[in-house]
């Protein structure tokens, strides 16, 4: 499998709108904020950021999060892999590069918490 890990920026792509078909098939919806209100975060506070886990054309997984740069804490929002795609080592790969993104390109994060449902 050719997985490719990125940040998307492009609110517009495809891409986006299929990571936001994970976000909302992988929670509950009492555990999630509106898809409204996330669109909002990530496109008006440049703290809050998405990645995702692509292979191909298929978006097989997501990470939310936001970064405290004040204090230096990254804190995981949400993080899912897709049912079928899932138990292949994509989310922990995922989540390496959470931390990568915190730590090198977005501030000197050094803390990350958690939420484990």
């Amino acid at each position: 499998m050719s997985l490719r890990l990125k940040e998307i920026k492009d609110f517009n792509s495809r891409e986006f709108k299929k990571s936001l078909i994970i976000y909302q098939s992988s929670f509950p919806p009492n555990e999630t904020r509106p898809i409204e209100k996330v669109i909002e975060m990530l496109k008006d506070d440049k703290n809050y950021h998405i990645l995702i886990a692509v292979n191909n054309d298929s978006v097989l997984g997501i990470s939310l999060f936001y970064v405290f740069k004040n204090l230096k804490v990254g804190f995981l929002d949400y993080m899912a892999v897709s049912p079928n795609h899932q138990r292949k080592g994509i989310g922990i790969e995922l989540f390496k590069f959470t931390i990568k993104k915190c730590n090198s390109e977005l501030s000197d994060v050094n803390r990350l918490l958690l939420e484990v449902q």
